[in-house]
């Protein structure tokens, strides 16, 4: 080590010596303290002082502490816990640097043995020290709700409860005073945040004192080194840090946490159930998509843990703002969030949307993406994705949530609360003037919390949104909304007003006139936000609540919650109000299932006393969920005339073959199909378009138990399970096999992650396969199973067994 001063004299230094007081064994599962110090060699202050410690057996990942200043001849001491977690010999390393000194390293071998032996504590000193802490990490997770994360040597608490702790010091004393620091983990720059409790005149019993601590209802969540300190009456002084091992999370339990839910029945479905279903599909004919959430499982709690390390100290006893932030991260377009959202149909680079059936695997594959801060986003997710894993992370950290699917929802591109849709004089819809758009189905996340930073009232259920949509405050997030503000139409942080137009916004038809003029000809007051759902507590059953988001479509407060509304919309040369027509139409598109003939009803009535001659056109595309056309129409009936009585009515139907579809719809996309009914009266010159969008059926996946189990639906810990999984896949038309299928399954206690590709598929044969799972956990569990293909998108099926 070379010290240069001042002049031209330069001496060589020999390194000050690191001097480290360890323990020889550590029991597996067991903590044990190390203890250093080290004399300043310099006349000067040493500044910025780190050490860092290494080791794989005992130490979960690198340990950095900031041990600030040392004064000129002054000695540095500190210590940190080991945790044994892999038998064997370890060598750990610890190296100390400063702004003055570097190159300062010191080494000693530590084996991890069975059993719980007693430290051997090596060079023994008469100062007093703390030679243990037992963290009950049973006992506390069990009474803080935490015992079903997955890893069982963490101590997760959560805040606005008490927890307690076993100090060891190396000999008796009558009474000491204890501080308990938790410094906060962050990733970013800036200040670090900590808070001290002192306890004092705490009794010691055969050297052994036990430390209650009380957690503030308001203390930030994350995760936290811990520092316990001692101080005899005669001062004497130890301490011992907890560094990686202790993590806060919100509290739904505890009365005076902004997160505080009432309802157990809440509490078990919005906090603890591993397992649901994200509803999609249309409106009146929808389905739950199975999901796990896996909320307990490490990677979710690692990955929310890292997402939260990135956001401002400040923030982070928010919930309201932790959820403003997650709806960020979750999403790829800002800071590397955890997925990449992707609408264009072309996957060929990752996972396909409809391929993944919970959250575990996303993160697990984020988390692996890098070992830095600069993860990249996973490939890929669309809206019902994002929300599942919204609805993980905020579970996982204790924030009550829910996935919520709005049927028909707007995408209002205007800020106007209105959803405008222009057709040309051939019934072409303008691309270029419709920005804005109407979903078949929109997925975003409810989370339950108090609002301190708005006026009263505005708790409870709060909207957000993790899907990209629009910006908020320049980056892609959206929420929290109180859905009590929505459903009054009120504005207050945050994005209420898109929220209000997704669930109620106006849908105006405009029609293109011979002049170039657009008239407004219809406008649906009704037509936005239908049976917005959401999976009932305790059941895979639906639930409507869509009178938490508005009043009964129609009423005097539902239209003065979404507020006036001007006549026009996005492009000049409009006029209104709506043209009134007096030959009304009609088109009503069947239910069919994927492969099946398609039956379109056209209904027309003229209500005039004259005859009119009526000339339309009736055209079928593939359709993106978002309500986006996904290429020219499959279908074309041309021109048609046809002459209606006064008074009179017609009504004919159109067959749509299974080959005239099958070769159009999109590979890995829901297979949506919109009619489009553009007609014309020749007498008036009155024209109007109707639109008909259709989701075709795909078949469920049966999953049932067939060998393994001890009667009904009970299986035996640690004994092979069959599970037989079968669907009827046939098509009428074509017959041609099913190829590059993958089977998936996950079920936390029972498999995780597992995948089977079944390649090809005869579809001329009932499909059928048996995988095996050995359950690892007890207790009431739940299998999700999923078939994936480019043809077959959300054909999923579950198994619900009890493990004894």
């Amino acid at each position: 080590l070379v010290q240069t001063f001042s002049g031209t004299h330069s001496i060589l230094l020999e390194p000050p010596e690191l001097r480290m007081k360890v323990v020889s064994e550590v029991g597996l599962g067991k903590t044990a303290a190390v203890q250093f110090e080290m004399l300043n060699p310099l006349r000067s202050n040493l500044t910025n002082i780190e050490v860092l410690a290494e080791c794989d057996g005992l130490l979960r990942e690198p340990l950095q502490l900031d041990m600030g200043s040392l004064g000129a001849s002054e000695t540095l001491s500190g210590s940190f816990v080991l945790r044994g977690l892999e038998l064997g010999d370890h060598e750990l390393m610890v190296a100390l640097t400063s702004d003055q000194l570097t190159g300062i390293k010191s080494a000693v071998s530590i084996s991890v043995v069975e059993g719980v032996r007693k430290p051997a504590v090596i060079s023994p000193t008469d100062e007093l020290d703390i030679v243990d802490i037992d963290l009950k990490v049973s006992q506390n997770r069990m009474s803080h709700h935490t015992e079903d994360y997955e890893d069982d040597r963490m101590l997760i608490l959560r805040r606005g409860q008490a927890f307690h702790i076993e100090v060891e010091l190396s000999h008796d004393v009558k009474k000491v005073n204890v501080a308990v620091r938790f410094t906060l983990k962050k990733r970013t720059g800036g200040p670090r945040h900590s808070v001290t409790k002192i306890l004092p005149n705490v009794p010691v019993h055969d050297k052994k004192l036990g430390v209650s601590h009380l957690l503030a209802a308001d203390m930030h969540v994350g995760r936290y080194s811990v520092t316990v300190g001692v101080q005899t009456p005669s001062q004497h002084i130890a301490s011992m840090d907890i560094d990686g091992h202790v993590v806060v999370l919100f509290n739904p339990w505890c009365t005076e946490d902004d997160v505080y839910m009432e309802s157990e029945e809440g509490l078990g479905e919005y906090v603890m159930n591993e397992h649901g279903g994200i509803w999609v599909g249309k409106y009146r004919k929808n389905r739950p998509m199975k999901w796990d959430f896996g909320q307990f499982d490490m990677s979710s709690l690692e990955t929310t843990l890292f997402l939260i390390e990135r956001m401002p100290n400040r923030f982070r006893n928010s919930a309201a703002m932790v959820t403003r932030y997650l709806s960020s991260a979750m999403n790829g377009e800002d800071n590397n969030g955890v997925l990449e959202g992707n609408w264009s149909g072309d996957y060929s680079d990752g996972t396909p949307p409809t391929g993944w059936i919970g959250s575990v695997q996303i993160f697990e594959e984020y988390m692996s993406s890098s070992a830095t801060m600069s993860k990249t986003p996973v490939k890929y997710g669309q809206c019902f994705i994002f929300s599942g894993i919204l609805t993980s992370g905020l579970r996982t950290l204790g924030i009550p949530a829910r996935s919520v699917t709005n049927f028909r929802s707007a995408h209002d591109t205007h800020f106007n609360r209105a959803i405008d849709y222009y057709v040309d004089v051939d019934g072409e819809a303008v691309e270029d003037l419709n920005g804005d758009s109407i979903w078949n189905f929109h997925v975003w996340n409810e989370a339950w919390m108090r609002r301190p930073d708005l006026p009263h009232g505005f708790g409870g259920w709060q909207a957000a949104d993790s899907t990209p949509q629009e910006t908020s405050d320049k980056i892609y997030c959206c929420g929290p909304a109180p859905l009590k503000a929505i459903k009054m139409g009120q504005v207050v942080n945050y994005d209420c007003n898109f929220i209000i137009a997704e669930v109620n916004a106006d849908h105006r038809l405009w029609v293109a006139k011979k002049t170039g003029e657009y008239v407004l000809k219809r406008v649906l007051a009704d037509h936005v936000g239908k049976e917005i759902s959401t999976k009932a507590p305790g059941s895979l059953t639906r639930m409507d609540v869509t009178h938490l988001y508005k009043f009964e479509e129609g009423s005097v407060e539902e239209r003065a919650a979404l507020g006036s509304n001007v006549a026009i919309g996005s492009v000049e040369g409009q006029t209104g109000p709506p043209e009134s027509s007096d030959v009304v139409f009609a088109i009503d598109a069947h239910e069919a299932k994927l492969g099946e003939e398609i039956k379109v009803d056209l209904g027309l009535k003229n209500s005039s006393r004259q005859k009119r001659t009526f000339s339309y056109r009736v055209t079928a595309s593939p359709l993106f969920y978002t309500g986006r056309s996904r290429g020219k129409p499959f279908f074309d009936s041309g021109s048609k005339q046809i002459t209606i009585a006064g008074n009179g009515g017609e009504s004919t139907t159109l067959s749509i073959k299974p080959s005239q579809y099958l070769g159009h719809l999109k590979p890995h996309q829901q297979p949506w199909l919109q009619f489009v009914f553009f007609g014309r009266v020749k007498e008036t010159d009155q024209c109007d378009v109707q639109i008909d969008n259709i989701e075709l059926s795909l078949p469920e996946l049966e999953v049932e138990l067939v060998s393994g189990g001890g009667g009904g639906d009970e299986v035996r810990l640690g004994e092979p399970v069959q599970v037989k999984v079968s669907s009827d896949l046939s098509l009428s038309s074509p017959s041609a096999p099913i190829r590059g299928a993958v089977l998936s399954w996950h079920g936390r206690g029972l498999a995780k992650n597992q995948k089977q590709s079944l390649d090809p598929i005869n579809r001329s044969l009932p499909f059928s396969t048996i995988i095996t799972i050995i359950p690892t956990m007890r207790g009431r569990r739940s299998l999700i199973v999923g078939l994936a293909s480019s043809e077959l998108v959300n054909v999923d099926g579950s198994l619900e067994l009890t493990v004894v």
